[in-house]
């Protein structure tokens, strides 16, 4: 027997999955809160076409070795390609998030740990092969079989050092894109994050196992076993990232992995040891297991551990929702309905970013009744700051929002058309477009939402329930785009709210002024200018047949 379906207008989906539009199986890449799944998968098709297409083409068309560096190096920027192009041209979000700042000075303990960490991996390694498996290893003989020449330990040692410093703008090539792009908007969390990221970054690697660059030895196995010591590196890279705020701190650890580990542990164990390469991976992954087993049991990748960083080391501001569970909200109009969605963001945890057209100033006793995580701005600021957007202006101001600083993000728009207020707007008198579809208009590189348009200002926060609650309600939505959707779905459950998806934008007039939807959330008919009603709980049974009895203005 099938799950009972809920049916919207004109699509249907199972019960239990009707509170959050495209969840379940499909979602089989869960993308960040303000993120665009269209970008994520953009990325993952030119990352793994550049580099395969080129292992590809330096194996069979060169015949070539991928134990040269000089041939390793056009693949290792596939990930780099891949983030600047979809930054650039793709998504167009820019690189505020990317982390590329050194910052030298605040993230100095975590240069330390990324640049000395790969000897001490490298020390335990060679010393569990000892315990182990009695290897016994020559250093006597590790200049001649690294370097093919007989230098002297000092010199070995500061090559060592130094290589992976030097070498950090070559494994920028994968850094910015696993760790600066990826790793920040996948997941729900920077555990899951890392995870997430560390499974792929993993397996962008497997045509390598069928070359000489993995060691040789039973390649499943190898498979297995790398795949496990990537998702550990991963693990210790996204907490050097988040931690430091800079790519450039994932650079020298990943540098040194390869660097320091793999060119000295490869002749040490494999060569010398006689070791497979699978064997190699587990003796790596072991104290690999250790740090990370550090990092979680004591709370340093959890988002509460990573918000008691985040003012300390200057996260880049788009990261937030990944370290700390927080996204900024920024608010164009902070008016009845603005101030109410502002009020539930708040409590639910986000930071708010409130404009309206008068000043900064005039919104003083609202920041202080919201608190820390609220500040006032103009409307520039405000939406530049913002990871996703709420427009609660009058709709005849809608030419005054901001487009440059809401590229690339999802823009709630709350707007009502009333003539006596916005004057005569011939496009909306004539039913040749809609509200939220003027606004789209407006900003056609952002993703507009059109939600809270029906319900009243005193029910916004009165009507808020948490998820799983049995008197909570529906809010309408409408947008053109799935992954806007799914990010507005997944916002509106942290305010209070399931979303009821009634399709794109076109569709957003069943649910404007005058249709049997709009004042849906009184508990009797209600006159402007007496007292309002008691509010009652929206429902799929209340809301779908309002929907489908709306009629056209000219059709009233």
């Amino acid at each position: 027997m099938g799950l009972p379906v809920v049916r919207g207008y004109g699509w249907a989906y199972p019960k239990s999955m009707s509170r959050r539009s495209d969840r379940g199986p499909r979602r089989w890449l869960p993308v960040a809160m303000g993120h665009s799944r269209n970008g994520v998968i953009a990325y993952l098709l030119i990352a793994f076409g550049v580099a395969w297409g080129g292992i590809a083409f330096i194996f069979f068309v060169l015949d070539g070795s991928l134990m040269n560096p000089l041939l390793q190096i056009p693949v290792a920027f596939a990930p780099a390609i891949a983030a600047l192009a979809v930054r650039k041209w793709v998504t167009k979000e820019g690189f505020g998030d990317a982390g590329g700042r050194l910052r030298l000075r605040p993230a100095k303990r975590y240069y330390l740990i990324a640049w000395i960490g790969p000897v001490a991996v490298l020390a335990a390694a060679i010393g569990l092969a000892a315990a182990l498996a009695g290897y016994r290893p020559d250093f006597a003989a590790v200049p001649e079989l690294v370097f093919g020449a007989d230098l002297p330990w000092a010199a070995v040692l500061g090559i060592a050092l130094a290589a992976p410093i030097a070498a950090m703008p070559v494994f920028w090539g994968e850094e910015f894109g696993w760790r600066g792009y990826l790793q920040q908007r996948v997941g729900r969390g920077p555990l899951s994050a890392a995870l997430i990221t560390g499974f792929i970054w993993a397996a962008w690697h497997y045509p390598l196992v069928f070359t000489d660059y993995a060691g040789g030895g039973d390649e499943a196995l190898t498979i297995v076993t790398w795949t496990a010591q990537i998702m550990l590196q991963a693990i210790v890279l996204a907490w050097l990232f988040l931690r430091s705020g800079s790519v450039w701190v994932a650079c020298l650890a990943h540098a040194g992995n390869n660097l320091v580990i793999g060119t000295f542990g490869h002749p040490l164990l494999v060569e010398q040891g006689g070791f497979a390469g699978w064997q190699v991976n587990l003796l790596e992954s072991a104290p690999l297991a250790a740090v990370c087993a550090w990092i979680l049991l004591t709370g340093r990748l959890t988002a509460a551990g990573m918000a008691q960083n985040t003012a300390a080391t200057g996260i880049p501001a788009a990261a937030r929702w990944l370290l700390t569970g927080m996204s900024t909200i920024g608010f164009i109009g902070s008016g009845n309905i603005g101030g109410a969605i502002a009020r539930l963001a708040v409590k639910a945890g986000h930071r708010v970013v409130l404009s309206n057209s008068r000043g900064p100033e005039t919104l003083a006793d609202l920041v202080a009744e919201l608190g820390p995580n609220a500040a006032a701005a103009t409307p520039a600021e405000a939406a530049a700051a913002a990871d996703i957007a709420v427009v609660s202006i009058p709709l005849h101001a809608y030419r005054s929002v901001p487009v440059e600083e809401l590229r690339g993000k999802v823009v709630f728009d709350t707007n009502n058309y009333y003539p006596q207020r916005d004057g005569q707007i011939p496009e909306l008198d004539d039913e040749s477009t809609t509200v939220s579809e003027l606004l789209q208009a407006h900003l056609p590189e952002s993703f507009v939402i059109k939600a809270f348009n029906n319900i009243f200002q005193d029910h916004v926060v009165e009507l808020a329930r948490p998820s799983g609650h049995p008197e909570r309600s529906l809010l309408a939505i409408a947008g053109d785009d799935a992954a806007a959707k799914r990010t507005a779905t997944d916002l509106l459950d942290e305010l209070g709210y399931d979303a009821y998806d009634v399709g794109p934008l076109a569709e957003g007039w069943r649910y404007q002024r005058d249709t049997p939807a709009y004042g849906l959330y009184f508990s009797a008919p209600f006159t402007w200018g007496e007292p309002a009603p008691a509010p009652r709980r929206l429902t799929p049974e209340i809301l779908e047949p309002a929907l489908k009895a709306a009629k056209r203005y000219r059709d009233m």
